[in-house]
């Protein structure tokens, strides 16, 4: 029997799934199973698959009827016969050192749920980094730092140890899979902790062709469509939080994903719409217990972002500066802050400051390579300054 399930739920895959397929296949862990769950009608990716036909470890089933991507995913789940698996959305790609890099975090350590690498999103024309360090401590902890680094998910596409399906399953819900990725990864990071790999080991691709991506999906559907699914998330994260940790750790998580959901509502929806979950946010962070707990600096400073975020969504710089100041006043390492004061300083026309904020957010995460556009914007800025001045001299 394979030792490890790579999941690949695939739907409108047909002109590159192959490559997808063949990253998976390429493993230099040979004792794998690679199954593909296909999303009718299926005759596309059926035919780009043909050419590994005669490799005994790849599995290919089409579902019967359209089941949507996290649904597709909860359905793989169910047939899992292996102690390891990982999912691998139908356009991504993988090391071939992924799985022989991951698992032996798992199998070295049963408290470890899950391993996980940083993430090289190649988008058009450039190519970025996105990593996410969190706690190995208790389940309460490792929530905080899940939050406190934005609630994104980098662990649910790690190499993840089968028993955590006893106890946890797949989300799915009434709004096309919504941020469902995220919610798995908390459950993943309360069943145990998630073992960060520091190396570039997965590619996320953004394929331009393709319309079923979920930021589309966003851009199609009602404010209120997704003001409504925000709340779902929110509920829906704090339950799996409340089943997982003692009654005195509530107030903080809640804070802590108050912050991440008032962040993604000025991101998704109006600043009218949005400012009902600033509230919230300002409301849980008023009731939290912040002493015990070494995230809470970074909570903190997050909540101060957020308010700054909003404040420049109403045009309101200054005031968002100044909040962006206090926040690092409180957190000076906070890279959303720094790049907000990077971004009113460059608008303010004042490039040197906005060089120097711009500088210590990339030294804030120097693995992050995703300044490129502002850096460039700030070059050309602090350059023209320096002839002017050049200029005058003369």
């Amino acid at each position: 029997m394979a030792h490890v399930t790579i999941c690949i739920p695939a739907y409108k895959a047909g002109d590159f799934i192959h490559h997808t397929v063949a990253s998976a296949l390429q493993q230099t862990y040979r004792d794998i199973k690679v199954a593909v769950a296909i999303e009718p009608p299926g005759e596309d990716e059926i035919a780009a698959l043909q050419r590994f036909s005669s490799d005994p470890r790849l599995h290919i089933s089409v579902n019967p009827a359209r089941l949507g991507w996290a649904s597709n995913i909860a359905s793989i789940l169910r047939t899992i016969d292996t102690p390891y698996f990982m999912v691998l959305p139908h356009d991504d790609l993988i090391h071939p050192e992924y799985v022989s890099a991951l698992l032996p975090h798992l199998e070295a350590d049963p408290a470890v749920s899950v391993a996980y690498g940083d993430i090289h999103l190649l988008t058009e024309g450039a190519v970025k980094r996105r990593m996410q360090v969190l706690s190995e401590g208790d389940a309460c902890q490792r929530a905080l730092s899940f939050f406190a680094a934005g609630g994104e998910a980098p662990p649910w596409r790690g190499v993840t140890r089968s028993a955590v399906l006893e106890q946890i399953c797949f989300p799915e819900d009434g709004f096309q899979g919504f941020l469902v990725e995220c919610e798995w990864a908390l459950q993943l990071i309360l069943a145990g902790i998630a073992k960060r790999v520091p190396r570039a080991l997965y590619c996320k691709r953004w394929v331009p062709s393709r319309t079923e991506h979920a930021s589309h999906t966003r851009n199609q559907v009602s404010g209120e469509t997704i003001r409504e699914a925000l709340f779902d998330h929110r509920l829906r994260l704090r339950a799996h939080a409340n089943r997982s940790l003692l009654p005195n750790d509530s107030p903080i998580v809640s804070a802590a994903i108050d912050t991440v959901i008032a962040k993604r509502a000025l991101y998704c929806l109006s600043a009218q719409r949005a400012w009902e979950f600033l509230d919230l946010m300002n409301s849980s962070l008023r009731a939290a217990q912040f002493e015990a707990y070494p995230e809470a600096l970074t909570i903190a400073a997050n909540g101060l972002v957020v308010r700054a975020l909003f404040k420049r969504s109403m045009n309101e710089d200054d005031k968002a500066l100044a909040l962006a100041t206090e926040a690092l006043a409180i957190d000076p390492t906070n890279r959303d802050a720094l790049v907000l004061q990077a971004e009113i300083y460059s608008n303010q026309n004042q490039p040197l400051q906005a060089l120097w904020a711009a500088t210590a957010a990339f030294d804030a995460t120097p693995n992050a390579i995703e300044f490129e556009d502002l850096f460039e914007r700030l070059h050309r800025d602090v350059q023209r300054e320096v002839n002017s001045t050049v200029k005058r001299a003369a």
